[in-house]
């Protein structure tokens, strides 16, 4: 009987983090031993990567992969499912996709982000003794980046073949060190073998980097955008909603780059998604909306509902389905009708009570006080009610 629980991605993937850390793929919640320690350099010939796979062929789910275990018996299409659906199994192990951060750096400060993805946050949380749960408290981490080890593995790989190089960040478009390869793959003419994929946070679209990404085989962008207006703004620190929207409609000019903007489920932007998934649809782009933040049990979780809430998102989700069904069958729509089944999936969710809630209006203030910000102003008015309703208990 075929195993249930194979994946692709340990037999042809590696997913690199800005520290040098490794993991099958990007979604996992945690990484437990002995991910955190491994050489990157062996790609995905380590004992850790060996183990997994024998895991697999038996029908286990690795710890490493419990994500898509809690996806799939959600209901939900997992990372696994779609990289089955994108790859098949491969034949034989090769490295043929290479997901890599280079380094921290970062032009934004995003409130659901770590300092070991934005330089920014580093230096927003250094020396600070009060910090968010989900951040470390010995998450010194700088020597452990290796940018210049990372620049000549990433390319002894694409000499040998690799297929579709991701880069993450930080921020991809603020670090020399991913710049440096994409010019050195444009010189010895490896750019038009190469696919490539970037998650951006989108503020630093230009003319000139997009006629550098043209010389690509093929181009893929996932914007991270998380909100509207006020609400993005306040989420991701720094950086401006009119000027990220209108750095979209400069990509919706060459449809030769493959766009998708990824939206993450928190507390903050819940009811407000709605409002991105609508003004993406005018640019035909689609909106990924993801409920699975990371860690699992963070306090900005997006399952923070009230009966206003629940109320809201439920009406929220019926709208969008009224909207977006039909005979066509669009990236945008496929998309849309997905996110109203997070919506309703949050509204119905009463994972969150007690302490929880206390945790998220001590982070959301703790946040305010270092960035200088007030949530009063930023968030969405029932999103204010609910955290009142905290204070005063």
């Amino acid at each position: 009987m075929k195993s249930k629980t194979l994946c692709p991605l340990p037999y042809m993937h590696q997913y690199i983090s800005s520290t040098g850390g490794v993991t099958p793929c990007c979604h996992v919640f945690d990484e437990p031993e002995p991910w955190p320690s491994l050489d990157f350099t062996k790609g995905i010939f380590t004992h850790a990567h060996k183990r997994v796979r024998k895991q697999m062929q038996s029908g286990m789910w690795p710890d490493v992969c419990s994500k898509c275990k809690i996806v799939e018996q959600n209901g939900d299409k997992s990372p696994r499912q779609m990289a089955l659906e994108r790859f098949g199994m491969p034949k034989t192990k090769h490295l043929t996709y290479l997901d890599i951060s280079f380094t921290n750096t970062c032009n934004l400060a995003c409130r659901m982000c770590k300092p070991s993805d934005s330089s920014l946050l580093e230096e927003l949380y250094m020396d600070k003794e009060k910090l968010p749960t989900w951040i470390e408290p010995d998450w010194a981490f700088r020597e452990l980046q290796v940018p210049d080890k990372k620049v000549a593995y990433v390319k002894k790989v694409i000499t040998e073949g690799l297929q579709i190089l991701k880069v993450t960040g930080g921020e991809p478009f603020a670090c020399k060190y991913f710049m440096s390869v994409v010019d050195w793959a444009i010189e010895k003419d490896y750019a038009k073998n190469l696919e490539i994929n970037l998650t951006t946070n989108g503020t630093k679209i230009n003319k000139v980097l997009i006629n550098k990404l043209l010389k690509f085989k093929k181009v893929k962008l996932l914007v991270s955008i998380d909100g509207t207006g006020k609400v993005y703004e306040y989420i991701r620190h720094n950086a401006s909603w009119d000027k990220v929207y209108d750095n979209l409609k400069q990509l919706t000019k060459h449809p030769e780059i493959n766009v998708k903007v990824a939206c993450l489920m928190m507390f903050h932007n819940t009811t407000n998604v709605i409002n991105l998934i609508y003004n993406c649809a005018k640019l035909n782009i689609p909106v990924f909306v993801d409920e699975y933040i990371k860690p699992q049990h963070t306090e900005i979780t997006p399952y923070h509902v009230d009966e206003k809430i629940s109320r809201i998102l439920i009406e929220q989700s019926e709208k969008i389905k009224q909207d977006f069904s039909g005979e066509e069958k669009t990236h945008v729509q496929y998309h849309a009708l997905k996110s109203a089944k997070t919506l309703y999936n949050i509204a119905t969710n009463t994972s969150v009570r007690g302490k929880a809630r206390q945790r998220l209006l001590r982070t959301i203030n703790l946040q305010d006080k270092l960035y200088k910000t007030n949530y009063q102003y930023y968030l969405q008015p029932e999103q204010i009610e609910y955290l009142e309703r905290i204070a005063n208990v």
